[in-house]
């Protein structure tokens, strides 16, 4: 009742620019939420917030209807799904929108979201990456549990591709389980293809010490438009490591960071941590 009240209140209103949904809306009313949203002519921002995973936000023919059409909003811009419990069916919406170029979309986050069915709807969304040409801005923060092997290997090639992000912020990356360590300096190394980025946010871990050294060497060097790379909790393995074969990058990592890559400005006074 009280979602029908707020819908009915705003709908079509001409002055709304952003909104913010906190809490959890009940799926049942989920689609009346978005279904205003698309009556908005001036909205260019939402955020989608609070889903938990007691009340998943799962896909039905009337939520996928109301989404395509929020998507097609001509003065939509920024898209965050925070703290969200989703599924594949859901992004697929922004997926299409984004890979078929249908979208006004500059910017699109997913933080701290929980995506059930594990990697194939974040393989969806760096899929259309590749070929989109409107986002400028994108986010993904992972889950402290999670794992995004699939994604991170889609992730090299949108960085060789596309040709219109500007800022990319990936948090909390793990290629563990069918991962071999690999895919997080490779996805540096894919930097030196990249034409168009101007700030990269890097906070990931469990990942192989030589191959980020060198990803760090040569991706740099052959890169012409990146003005900042911010690296945070770099966690590394070593042959030498303790049992649990991961180490923090320590003061030694940071010295042969420093000789790698000595355009660096690294920040020593904040702790680092794994």
């Amino acid at each position: 009742v009280e979602v029908q009240h707020f819908a009915a209140a705003i709908r079509h209103n001409p002055f709304i620019k952003a909104i913010e949904q906190g809490g959890i809306i009940p799926t049942s009313c989920f689609y009346i939420f978005v279904n205003v949203l698309a009556t908005l002519p001036a909205l260019e921002d939402v955020t989608l917030e609070g889903y938990a995973r007691r009340d998943p936000l799962k896909a039905s023919t009337m939520i996928t209807m109301h989404m395509q059409v929020l998507l097609q909003s001509r003065s939509l811009r920024c898209l965050t799904f925070y703290l969200c419990c989703i599924t594949r069916e859901i992004v697929q919406n922004p997926a299409l929108a984004l890979k078929n170029n249908g979208s006004t979309l500059t910017c699109l986050r997913f933080v701290k979201c929980d995506f059930l069915d594990e990697g194939p709807g974040l393989k969806d969304i760096a899929n259309a990456l590749r070929t989109n040409t409107s986002l400028t801005h994108f986010q993904y923060e992972a889950l402290p549990d999670s794992t995004e092997y699939a994604f991170i290997e889609e992730m090299q090639q949108v960085l060789r591709d596309n040709t219109t992000l500007t800022d990319l912020d990936l948090c909390f990356l793990r290629d563990h389980g069918n991962g071999n360590g690999h895919g997080v300096p490779q996805i540096i190394a894919a930097l030196g293809d990249n034409t168009t980025l101007k700030n990269c946010t890097f906070q990931m871990e469990e990942f192989e010490d030589p191959p980020l050294f060198n990803a760090m060497r040569a991706a740099p060097e052959r890169n012409s438009t990146l003005e900042r790379l911010t690296l945070h909790s770099l966690t590394v393995r070593h042959e030498d490591d303790d049992a649990d074969g991961v180490s923090n990058i320590g003061n030694g990592g940071l010295t042969r960071l420093r000789e790698t890559a000595p355009f660096l400005r690294i920040i020593t006074s904040v702790p680092l941590y794994t």
